[in-house]
């Protein structure tokens, strides 16, 4: 019996799980750790630390703006395998900082190598090889993050504990260049015609096509992008995805502070935050079935109800359920912030210039990212609590949801529109 050969498109998943375990992990999962003995060891404020995290989103926004076009027209195992380099340099002089001017710098190098260079490039790629069980193929590739949070959430707070904050970057720094680079330096494409085949399920859905898809954006697989991006949906779109990252942008920043400042200890934090990568994993898969099977306003309404949830059980974090509930609710909401985007916008306008719509999309997910950040260090600098701010999110949470799904019903609507004005030239 002739054994089928793996598709190579679960290559570029596999390797799109490693980054995501260890450059993406690293910074956006673990970092929050760093926060108490970097500010006491330096003595900055946690406004200042948290800084940071909005530089790096900011360069972030441009680099996205670029990084999808780079894609799209380029090597993708060369973008790749530059932004695994630059992040293992960023890791390692993270180690040897001593002024605050010298954190903002490397989050310059942040902001492009993991916020853009990693997600992005990941998110694109994956959609460019799976036409079929495509939400599930890039819940998987997104799920290294989940995978990495659990085991390097664990590895960074004994480290620090035992040896400091300095060792421990350069600990991640070895880490990551193990395990990223050689996936990225070998197997990634673009896209499978490199190779001279067709997407994992092309032709399973051409045999289908003389009758009636369930699937919306085959629809509009060929509408023009330059003009989805002057419609109201694409733009309801974005505030839809500024608010998810603005809530992203709040808690994971300050969640191991909150908890601290709540009175639980180092390792139980430590733990709390393994828990929610171990629901991340679980989430990002059943998110990416959810959309698959039962549709994206279902998938959509899924992620932004446990966000707000987790945000509002956040207010009782001084006690010994909430943290546990947290971990639950936000370990399925913080999976809308990865998986969502590349689905919603090939959903809404299709495959046309792929790389540049989820660029956009990613890119002011970044704006919220930072105005998110800096927003939560500000609330706790001039209150001493991170009550409103908890608060506050709950309530935003609760637009990001309305909009999301208005926008949903937009594009439909502007795609009917856009179909009947060709149809007449």
């Amino acid at each position: 019996m002739k054994v089928k050969p793996v598709f190579p498109g679960w290559l570029i998943v596999a390797g799109g799980f490693l980054i995501m375990a260890t450059c993406y992990a690293a910074f956006v999962n673990c970092f929050g750790f760093f926060l108490v003995p970097i500010t006491k060891d330096l003595g900055i404020t946690r406004a200042q630390f948290n800084a940071n995290s909005s530089i790096a989103a900011v360069i972030g926004i441009l680099a996205s703006l670029f990084i999808g076009k780079l894609v799209d027209k380029y090597s993708a195992r060369l973008v790749g395998t530059l932004c695994v380099l630059l992040t293992v340099v960023d890791l390692a002089c993270w180690a040897f900082v001593t002024q605050l001017w010298q954190m903002y710098l490397l989050s310059l190098v942040t902001g492009l190598s993991v916020i853009s260079g990693t997600r992005l490039l990941i998110s694109i790629l994956v959609s460019n090889w799976f036409e079929k069980k495509r939400g599930l193929a890039i819940s998987i590739a997104l799920s290294g993050s989940g995978v990495g949070g659990v085991i390097m959430s664990q590895i960074v707070a004994a480290m620090i504990t035992a040896h400091g904050w300095r060792p421990t970057f350069l600990l991640l720094a070895g880490i990551t260049l193990l395990f990223s680079l050689p996936f990225t330096a070998t197997v990634f494409r673009n896209k499978p015609s490199d190779i001279g085949l067709k997407p994992f399920g092309a032709h399973d859905l051409e045999d289908k096509t003389t009758g009636q898809r369930k699937t919306f954006n085959w629809a509009i697989k060929d509408v023009d992008q330059r003009g989805a991006v002057r419609s109201a949906a694409f733009w309801m779109l974005m505030a839809g995805f500024l608010l998810m990252g603005l809530i992203n942008g709040g808690v994971i920043m300050n969640i191991s502070a909150s908890l601290i400042d709540a009175d639980h200890t180092t390792q139980f934090v430590a733990n709390i935050i393994s828990i929610q990568m171990l629901v991340l994993i679980i989430a990002k898969i059943t998110l990416g079935a959810v959309y698959d099977h039962f549709g994206i306003i279902t998938g959509t309404v899924l992620g932004s109800v446990t966000t707000i949830l987790a945000t509002f059980v956040m207010l009782f974090a001084h006690t010994t359920v909430a943290p546990y509930l947290f971990a639950l609710f936000f370990g399925f909401g913080t999976c809308l912030g990865t998986v969502a985007p590349p689905l919603m916008v090939i959903h809404e306008f299709g495959n046309k210039g792929l790389g540049s719509l989820i660029g956009y999309v990613t890119a002011i997910e970044m704006l919220g990212v930072a105005i998110g950040s800096l927003m939560m260090g500000t609330i706790y600098d001039a209150t001493g609590s991170y009550a409103l701010g908890w608060m506050i999110l709950s309530v935003i949470g609760i637009f990001m949801m309305v909009t999301l799904i208005l926008s949903i019903g937009l594009s439909k609507k502007w795609v009917v529109q856009t179909s009947s004005s060709s149809m007449k030239q």
